[in-house]
């Protein structure tokens, strides 16, 4: 038997945070809170990315499955991050050979390389309108002892994947329409989606096959007995054969090995108003980037024509315009025309890092199962983990999963992650300014 219940529930019913995709998404459709005991296959927490392909595709199968969610879908990171679809992992085949051995760490590799094609193939398949592109994701070096390390890395991989590449020189300018990068690891499979909309199709699309969400509902309690879930809620309870946990940095004292087993990191992101002809060749063909600093920089331009930078942020999300200084500074380092372009809205929110810098599928009970931790990258992975956690939780044998079911540990001393979080950021801002 198992049993968890959280003291201090969360308030539920927030507005959503002020962003360039709250303002160019659709009007939502408001999902009512759960208002009755309800029996269901699986219960899923949280209707962000994760637990909305979970959910698609339970309902695909004609499962009956029931999300709830805390505020609406696409409140939390997966309707407010960039937007940009990352294909792979961090960590090399070598080293996840070596965590789970050749069989495992072959086979997750090669779904990580996938992912991108993954969520758009999901996205064509249902028809999911979020303003979708697939021109390709670049990792851009900003000196030459990065661009050495990029072409190592893909040494490594070239085989398991004939889709990345490097790019230098005369096209890489042409690509980022910079002169600030000596080249790039171009991955072909990666491209960028408008986060909101996409929250919105796939909840759209779930409910349209079956699935029941409930928003405004906070999960106060969980506990198994036997072959049985039960869900506690503000407003009613869940009975289900199978639970998926992917309530992901929001999780807090619901489940305690999973949300002591990441660091909160905030990022943030800010954006120009749209600009027109003049930022043509900024990113022309709708390629998204990053740099490969240790505080990094990511960028794009959103549907619009907005320029769009994400960083660094202080450890809150009631951000500001005052607190975009870092992001200014990536503009007038990368496209210095643009320099005293102001900036008009930004918007902050919390993503997980683990220890190893691999989102974990955990197994929490008998077909229960937590998802967290995408470290920065979860547009693309969300749509593999979350498809195996819908699978697993629905009586899928774990060998035929393509992500490796760990165990939820929590971070050593976690308590004091915030404080080790800040250290390590100082270090890396004086490492990067000394270009190493």
């Amino acid at each position: 038997m198992f049993a968890s219940k959280l003291d201090d529930p969360l308030p539920s019913a927030q507005p959503p945070p002020d962003s360039v995709w709250a303002a160019t998404a659709m009007p939502a459709k408001p999902y009512p809170g759960l208002d009755a005991s309800v029996e269901t296959d699986v219960a899923v927490v949280g209707a962000g990315f994760t637990g909305l392909h979970a959910a698609l595709v339970l309902a695909a199968q004609g499962r009956r499955v029931t999300v709830i969610e805390a505020n609406q879908p696409g409140w939390g990171a997966s309707g407010r991050n960039g937007g940009q679809v990352i294909p792979g992992l961090h960590a090399s085949p070598s080293a996840l050979v070596r965590r789970y051995g050749r069989t495992r760490g072959e086979r997750w590799f090669k779904a990580g390389l996938e992912s991108a094609n993954t969520l758009f193939e999901v996205i064509r398949t249902h028809h999911l309108e979020c303003d979708a592109l697939q021109p390709g994701y670049m990792t851009l070096a900003h000196n030459d002892r990065a661009l050495t390390r990029l072409t190592v890395e893909l040494e490594e991989i070239a085989q398991l994947n004939p889709r990345m590449r490097m790019i230098a020189g005369d096209e890489a300018r042409l690509l980022t329409g910079s002169h600030a990068f000596p080249g790039a690891l171009l991955a072909e499979t990666g491209g960028s989606v408008h986060p909101l909309k996409l929250c919105q199709a796939l909840a759209g699309r779930a409910s349209e096959l079956g699935a029941k969400i409930y928003g405004d509902t906070t999960v106060t309690g969980i506990s198994q007995n036997d072959d049985r879930w039960r869900l506690v809620t503000t407003s009613g309870t869940i009975s289900a054969h199978g639970l998926i946990l992917a309530s992901n940095t929001y999780t807090y004292g619901l489940f305690p090995p999973v949300h002591r087993g990441f660091v909160r990191v905030c990022s943030f992101q800010a954006a120009t108003a749209p600009l027109g002809s003049r930022a043509d060749h900024i990113l022309p063909q709708g390629h998204a980037a990053s740099d490969t600093r240790r505080l990094l920089h990511y960028f794009r331009k959103s549907p619009d024509g907005r320029i769009i930078m994400g960083g660094r942020a202080p450890f809150r999300t009631d951000v500001t315009l005052n607190d975009a200084q870092p992001l200014r500074e990536g503009i007038a380092m990368f496209f210095p025309e643009f320099a005293d372009e102001p900036l008009t809205t930004c918007w902050a929110g919390w993503v997980g890092f683990t220890l190893s810098h691999l989102p974990v599928l955990a197994q929490i009970g008998k077909r229960g199962f937590a998802v967290y931790g995408y470290n920065a990258s979860g547009v693309a992975l969300s749509s593999v983990l979350g498809r195996d956690a819908a699978r697993l939780a629905s009586g899928m044998d774990a060998c035929e999963a393509d992500v490796p079911i760990d165990h939820a540990t929590p971070v050593p001393f976690h308590r004091f992650s915030r404080l080790g979080a800040s250290i390590a950021i100082k270090g890396y801002s004086v490492l990067d300014r000394l270009g190493l």
